[in-house]
């Protein structure tokens, strides 16, 4: 086998590379057909948000397994519509700046409805509910729609108005009105609750197939969407909710599996776009019924890794549009609701400062068995308009005696745009021989897709990702990268001669672990960071002197939009932060970014996690997690909005601010903190321990 450079650049035709993890994720996707396994017949999603027109239903635009294979190789599209959408978004991507288009495969599988055939069972219809309704909206994984928790009327009636099942096979056919999955409607859940004669297990057992291997998540004992939902929205608490549930329908959406185990979000953040726009749309249709205008919350409680926050991250930047959107167009507030992230002991943010003669070398462990591909971002934190050549030179080598030899780089300075990757080849490989890849490199820009009031159109960082595939393969004879400690030299590019800071972020996405409790994780290494104080507790301290490892900036990169609420965890039984939870701010485009305010995730230091709601009726399990301080800020908040009804409706963003509820200590350090926290309910205080 032989090793060798290859490379791909940005083109007319050709928007890949400068999106990393898309374009890897069809490097490996190639990889498989080459080796004559099927290939995931995957479309590819591009979502504009840039249109001229754009709203919060903006509708995504879906390309067919062909097309996104062309747009990888940078080949014409087949079957492109002359001066339609795609021809748009296509002509305003020649350019080369990285605009606001989120370009990300979609698995859909037997779900996609555009190639289900039959009449189908008719569109979902949303039901007739109060003048005064607060809606919910909960984006999660596994939320078991039968569940008693999420009923009324004696259990007869579901307090969901809807829930999508991305993963579901599509019963609608051309009556869908999304572009995959199945959506069930109030009236479909209630009639097969009579069908199933109210039993949960014939219940799920009766839907259709879910999930790749059609057996769907409602198998667990535990799930992360159920507990959530419950805490946000379910039965039993004693509050408003439980006395008039009729007005706080919940709009769900279930994401699949698969999208939601990726390591750098490439699936699950169309998913959660397209998520947002459902719930906003079944939301607006239930107003047109009403002939009334609802407050919306969404509780999204996923942490995504990454560079971008304050809106920098194009998901949060969607999510800052739809709010502004309904602000504008119904004149009532919405919110959404998110983690701050359980990686404050994580080791996967550094910062250093590189000048000519003195890189920077980061060391990135990579474990052994891990399964999902190992990003990390490489930010230089000056902003500025996107260059034509990358200011960084950057080299990666593998861990000593893996027997990876690489050949001599490109040379310095490199186009931006530019995808490098070290591909292991046969010694006598013919030209269409692709080879393996064992890892990548990708000089790229990221603009600020909320840029502060004055800022300079376009402007952005300098970003560097390095892509390593897993290290674990269904196929024995794929020559895979090897474990262990990675050496990653960033240095200035020949003819930079002033010093930079730079930003390192390994992404790591706070998922449910059974959805992927094989992957390992990968984090950065330095000898001076301390995991335990002096006292044998975990450290907390942001900065260590020495280290360039930092806790500070491990905020979930969706965080930091002004009406984003960023939610951080503490203990019901004493006045404290739990020692995972993320802080903020940090790096480049997340001026501003810090967590808004803390909940009780945890009974305390030893015994973690909340109460909740477990798959079944009458299971109750624990979980714990900045994920479980959402949902309980989700409640308290949804039931302050419904305040809204009787309020002078004058001012929609402004209302219900979090610090007039946010009165629980600690109040320091405020990149934990935030404003305060939420007292603890009482039952949480009398049954804390049951």
């Amino acid at each position: 086998m032989a090793l060798r450079w290859r490379k791909d650049r940005a083109g007319p035709l050709r928007p890949l590379p400068r999106h990393p993890s898309a374009h890897w994720w069809y490097t490996l996707d190639d990889e498989l057909r080459a080796a004559g396994e099927e290939g995931l017949h995957t479309r590819l999603l591009a979502l504009d948000l840039e249109a001229p027109d754009a709203v919060a239903g903006l509708p995504p635009l879906l390309l067919a397994t062909d097309q996104g294979q062309a747009l990888h190789k940078g080949l014409p599209l087949p079957d492109q519509e002359e001066e339609g959408p795609l021809d748009t978004l296509m002509a305003r991507m020649r350019d080369g700046l990285r605009d606001r288009t989120l370009i990300a495969p979609v698995l859909p599988g037997a779900a996609d409805c555009t190639l289900a055939t039959g009449p189908g069972t008719g569109a979902a219809e949303v039901p007739l509910v109060p003048k005064d309704s607060t809606v919910i909206g909960v984006i999660d994984d596994g939320i078991a729609f039968a569940h008693p928790a999420f009923r009324m009327d004696a259990g007869q009636r579901s307090r969901f108005a809807s829930l999508w099942q991305q993963d579901a096979q599509c019963l609608r056919a051309g009556s869908a009105d999304v572009p995959f999955g199945h959506v069930f409607s109030r009236a479909e859940i209630e009639q097969r609750l009579q069908e199933a004669g109210y039993d949960e297990d014939r219940f799920y057992r009766n839907l259709p197939p879910i999930g790749k291997k059609g057996s769907g998540p409602f198998r667990y004992r535990r799930l992360h969407g159920t507990h959530v939902a419950d805490l946000a929205a379910g039965a039993g608490r004693g509050d408003e909710m439980d006395a008039a549930p009729e007005k706080f329908p919940i709009v769900a959406v279930n994401l699949p599996t698969a999208m939601v185990s990726d390591t750098a979000a490439t699936f699950m953040a169309g998913a959660m776009i397209l998520g947002v726009h459902d719930i906003m749309r079944r939301t607006e249709a239930m107003m047109r019924a009403a002939d009334a205008a609802f407050p919306l919350i969404i509780n999204l409680s996923f942490g995504l890794g990454g560079v971008g926050k304050n809106g920098g991250h194009l998901v949060a930047s969607a999510l800052e549009q739809a709010m502004a959107y309904w602000h504008r167009r119904h004149k009532v507030p919405m919110r959404v609701v998110l983690p701050a992230g359980n990686t404050l002991q994580s080791r996967l943010a550094a910062h250093a400062n590189i000048a000519p003669g003195r890189p920077h070398r980061a060391v990135l462990r990579v474990a052994p068995d891990n399964r999902g591909s190992t990003y990390m971002e490489i930010a230089v934190s000056q902003r500025g308009l996107k260059p034509d050549y990358s200011s960084l030179s950057v080299k990666v080598t593998p861990p000593t005696g893996a027997g990876v030899f690489a050949p001599a780089m490109p040379k310095a300075p490199i186009r931006i745009d530019t995808a490098l990757q070290l591909v292991m080849t046969k010694e006598q490989s013919s030209a269409t021989d692709k080879g393996f890849a064992q890892f990548g490199i990708y000089h790229g820009f990221q603009r600020d897709f909320s840029p502060v009031d004055g800022a300079v159109e376009g402007t952005g960082v300098e970003i560097v990702t390095v892509a390593l595939p897993p290290n674990t393969a269904a196929d024995p004879y794929r020559p895979l990268p090897p474990c262990g400690d990675w050496v990653v030299e960033i240095a200035l590019a020949p003819g930079q001669t002033e010093a930079r800071d730079i930003e390192l972020r390994v992404l790591r996405n706070d998922v449910p672990r059974q959805i992927n409790p094989l992957r390992q994780r990968s984090t950065l290494v330095d000898p001076a960071y301390r995991s335990f104080d002096d006292d044998g507790f975990p450290e907390t301290e942001l900065h260590t002197t020495g280290c360039s490892i930092t806790r500070a900036g491990t905020l979930n990169a969706l965080s930091g939009g002004a009406q984003l609420v960023t939610v951080a965890a503490s203990f019901v039984r004493r006045e404290q932060l739990g020692d995972y939870s993320s802080a903020g701010p940090g790096g480049p485009l997340a001026e501003g970014a810090t967590v808004s305010l803390h909940a009780c995730a945890d009974d305390g230091p030893a015994l973690r996690g909340r109460l909740g709601a477990g798959s079944r009726s009458g299971s109750r399990v624990r979980m714990s997690g900045t994920s479980v301080a959402a949902p309980l800020v989700t409640r308290r908040l949804a039931q302050e909005l419904a305040k809204w009804h009787q309020s002078a409706k004058d001012d929609p963003a402004g209302f219900a601010p979090v610090q007039s509820f946010a009165s629980r200590a600690p109040h320091h350090p405020a990149e934990r903190s935030g404003v305060g926290g939420l007292p603890p309910d009482e039952a949480s205080l009398d049954h804390s321990f049951n």
